[in-house]
């Protein structure tokens, strides 16, 4: 594959997008491009200009001064091969773990290049989301051992007292009627 360039205008989505993003990735994303430029080319079907990877980076560069020349890997394969690449692309990226995530944000905090302010920024993410992560649980964040629990869910880490007997009433048969 070689390295072109192509205006946004010249390229078109491809049909075997498999890929979904969540708005709060969308603007993490446009915040990535605004900050940091194109660190990674689209890739394209070389005779139709169809996106085979990348389609929403093309999406938000249409829209900002960004998307004037965007870097382009031209892809030689048929449209079968297109589609395949494309899914390949996607999943072999893997999912982000939490629990590494919140690893690495500390590290970025402790540099203290970055704020707290800056990340949640960085990522859409709210303070309750950014404090999750840092902690490494929802559990420690909500205080387990001084939370009050309803009947309805007791954890097994709750403090001594807070599991209740339950009485359950029998709500009355109404096909058997009343007075029976």
């Amino acid at each position: 594959m070689k390295l072109h360039t192509y205006s946004a205008e010249n390229l078109k989505p491809g049909p075997w997008k498999t890929t979904f993003m969540l708005k709060t990735d969308l603007k993490a994303l446009a915040v990535s491009l605004n900050m940091f430029g194109w660190a990674q080319p689209l890739v394209v079907k070389h005779d139709t200009l169809e996106i085979i990877d990348g389609h929403e980076r093309w999406q938000l560069t249409r829209k900002t001064p960004l998307g004037k020349e965007i870097p382009v890997l031209m892809y030689a394969g048929d449209t079968a091969d297109s589609a395949l690449l494309h899914i390949h692309l996607n999943r072999d990226r893997g999912a982000i773990q939490a629990s590494q995530l919140g690893r690495k944000l500390k590290i970025i905090l402790r540099s203290r290049k970055y704020d707290e302010q800056h990340l949640m920024k960085q990522f859409a993410m709210t303070a309750d989301e950014l404090d999750v992560l840092l902690e490494g649980t929802l559990l420690r964040k909500r205080n387990i051992a001084e939370h009050n629990y309803s009947r309805a869910w007791v954890p097994i880490e709750a403090p001594a007292g807070t599991h209740e007997t339950v009485n359950f009433e029998t709500p009355p048969n109404n096909d058997q009627g009343e007075d029976q």
